[in-house]
């Protein structure tokens, strides 16, 4: 779950997670936040697990989109 003062890693990381769901490449985020592809499927990767313990604990929804079925 998101926390309520999120730093500035933890909002890129959620901006990740969203743009990646709604279609954007690692290559393209890897550009617009100036990192490499890596670090991008990382922050994707720890946000996808965030997403996991939310459905884990009966929530159909993370960062107001809907947890893929796959996760």
């Amino acid at each position: 779950m998101p926390s309520a003062n999120p730093s500035p890693n933890e909002e890129r990381n959620a901006a990740i997670y969203v743009a990646v769901i709604d279609g954007a490449t690692f290559g393209e985020l890897a550009a617009r936040y100036g990192i490499s592809r890596v670090r991008v499927q990382k922050a994707y990767a720890r946000e996808r697990t965030n997403a996991w313990e939310a459905r884990r604990q009966g929530e159909t929804t993370y960062l107001d989109r809907p947890i893929p079925a796959d996760v």
